[in-house]
């Protein structure tokens, strides 16, 4: 697990695969929950149901399995509660900081995207995990120019049977 205030990755246990009985691979009892499912999240066990609340009092499900595609989550998440794709990041954050290491947290849900927004306001460190993308004003060319030239010109040269 990252650990944004320490600038350092902790390691917080293994890795364990479930069994067909809802066991784990090391014996202990399956923490899934059971979703009964909706037009756009399917019936079945997840790993997390997040309760989400969005400022009208009412209390939506997120379920989500560990190691899932977060964003796949989210844009599903704001679909079904007809909220705008600028929700998306947000969501996603969300699910990469909770999804995996939900049972180390203390850590209820309930405000969990108000949480979210009050922590991404801080400042990031400028190292791994590395979340932002760098843009160029302007950049030099030459060089990586010329060795694509290089290559066209080689590829050129090159006969293919027909």
């Amino acid at each position: 697990m990252w650990q944004h205030e320490q600038n350092k990755w902790e390691e917080i246990g293994e890795v364990v695969t479930g069994n067909e009985d809802g066991s784990s691979s090391m014996g202990a009892v399956s923490t899934t929950k059971h979703y009964p499912g909706d037009p756009l999240f399917k019936t079945g066990e997840y790993d997390h149901i997040f309760d989400v609340e969005l400022g009208d009092g009412i209390m939506r499900k997120l379920p989500f399995n560990n190691g899932a595609n977060c964003l796949e989550a989210a844009d599903k998440f704001c679909a079904r509660e007809m909220m705008g794709k600028a929700n998306l990041e947000q969501i996603v954050q969300f699910l990469r900081q909770n999804a995996l290491s939900y049972k180390t947290r203390d850590f209820d849900g309930t405000d969990a995207l108000k949480k979210v927004a009050e922590s991404s306001k801080k400042q990031r460190p400028a190292i791994v995990p590395h979340r932002q993308h760098l843009f160029f004003e302007a950049i030099n060319v030459s060089g990586p120019k010329k060795k694509i030239q290089e290559f066209a010109d080689e590829f050129a040269k090159l006969t293919f049977p027909i």
